[in-house]
């Protein structure tokens, strides 16, 4: 797996005592916060593929709460050298957080839950600028065999369509 241009991961390992744990989520983040948004899933549920048009394609910081989640994340850039990659990596509340470039479509499927998930973003969310594709028609290997999905997620055109339009 080819590393996807532009992605990152950020923060530390956490500390942890008899307290509980600690953790520094990230530093000299390489964006302005403009919103923050937080959801919680239940074991089975795929959230995504989401990206927005290019107007208003953003980086976001990604970080698990509580829970586990597979986060995908695929590279939609016509100018860049991993166009069409496929990342992805567990992420769990000990992992560090990742930054996922402008112009990549983002989900996740929750393999532990339930799962509570914040995504800090850089530009401000429109809805009429949301785009997408049908989870199942790319090459991700999703490990749910009978996912839930949102019925907006599920009606979504499929991958070779997006691209078409992005």
């Amino acid at each position: 797996m080819q590393l996807i241009a532009g992605l990152e991961f950020l923060g530390a390992r956490p500390f942890q005592d008899s307290r509980g744990m600690f953790k520094k989520v990230a530093h000299n983040l390489p964006f302005h916060v403009e919103e923050v948004f937080w959801s919680c899933s239940e074991q089975g549920v795929i959230r995504g593929m989401h990206v927005q048009r290019p107007q208003r394609s953003c980086r976001k910081l990604i970080f698990v709460v509580d829970g586990e989640i597979r986060d995908v994340v695929v590279d939609l850039r016509a100018e860049s050298p991993t166009l069409g990659e496929v990342n992805i990596f567990p992420l769990r509340p000990a992992d560090k957080s990742i930054v996922v470039p402008s112009g990549c479509a983002h989900g996740f499927e929750v393999v532990r839950g339930p799962c509570r998930v914040v995504y800090l973003q850089e530009e401000r969310y429109v809805m009429a600028d949301d785009l997408g594709f049908r989870w199942d028609s790319h090459t991700i290997e999703w490990l749910t065999s009978e996912p839930v999905i949102s019925a907006r997620d599920a009606s979504l055109p499929s991958f070779s369509n997006l691209v078409a339009r992005f």
